[in-house]
C-alpha cells in the first residue's frame, strides 16, 4: 500500500508539486477548498480521503488532542527552515525508512530531518 499524503497549509505548494514529480501521491491542502479550516476538519478530510497528514503545527503531535489510532496517519516535521526543497528533501529521505509503519491506522511519526521517532496506536 502506497502512502498517500495530504501536505497542510504550512508547508510550501511547491512542496506538493516537487513530490509529485519524485512519484507520491501527495494532494496539498490549498487544492482542497480547505484553506483557513479548523484542526479538526483538516484531520477529518484527510481520514476521509485516506491521506496521511504532514504538517509543521506541533498541535497534531499532541496525543491529548490526536491520540495515535484517531487519525490516518500523522507525520509532524520538526524544521527550523520550511522552505519547500528541505521538506521534499525530508520527506523523500524519512518516507522509504517508514515505509513498514501502518501509518493508515494512526501512527504518529515526529521528525527533525535527522532523527525520527514514531507512536503507534495501542493493540486492541
Amino acid at each position: 500500500m502506497s502512502l498517500k499524503l495530504l501536505l497542510d497549509e504550512n508547508i510550501p505548494p511547491q512542496a506538493a508539486t516537487e513530490l509529485r514529480q519524485l512519484g507520491y501521491d501527495v494532494l496539498h491542502l490549498r487544492d482542497t477548498g480547505l484553506r483557513g479550516c479548523k484542526d479538526s476538519e483538516l484531520v477529518a478530510f484527510a481520514h476521509d480521503n485516506g491521506r496521511c497528514l504532514v504538517t509543521l503545527d506541533a498541535d497534531f503531535a499532541d496525543l491529548r488532542y490526536y491520540p495515535p489510532g484517531s487519525h490516518n496517519g500523522i507525520i509532524r516535521l520538526k524544521l527550523k527552515l520550511a522552505q519547500s526543497n528541505v521538506v521534499v528533501s525530508v520527506l523523500h529521505s524519512l518516507l522509504p525508512r517508514i515505509a513498514h509503519i501502518p501509518m493508515h491506522k494512526g501512527a504518529l511519526v515526529v521528525s527533525d530531518g535527522k532523527r525520527y521517532r514514531i507512536r503507534l496506536p495501542k493493540e486492541t
